[in-house]
């Protein structure tokens, strides 16, 4: 059961130090719909079935932008949350998506 998934993206290799900034995308499907948390550190997903899911960040903020769903052959817009930072900053965005309901 898909109930909670966590992960990491690291910007590192040995010796090396990252530059430039980065962006990590979550592609909705049209269906769902984003809500940022005022502190953008989270944001709520209701699916088209009802059930809501949380995305949780540490080590960038979330924003909400534009997108577009291809997923059928035509193209719908859609939204998508993007976990931006620039990397010699921070080289480790750690991010959850958990279900609430």
């Amino acid at each position: 059961r898909g109930n909670r998934r966590r992960t990491s993206a690291a910007r590192t290799r040995s010796n090396a130090t990252p530059t430039g900034p980065y962006a990590i995308r979550f592609h909705l499907h049209p269906l769902a719909e984003p809500t940022l948390d005022a502190d953008a550190q989270s944001a709520l997903i209701r699916l088209g079935s009802g059930s809501l899911w949380r995305l949780r960040a540490d080590g960038a903020p979330l924003a909400l932008e534009d997108s577009v769903y291809a997923g059928t052959g035509t193209r719908r817009k859609t939204r998508q949350i993007v976990l931006a930072a620039a990397s010699a900053a921070v080289p480790q965005v750690r991010w959850a998506i958990t279900r609430v309901a």
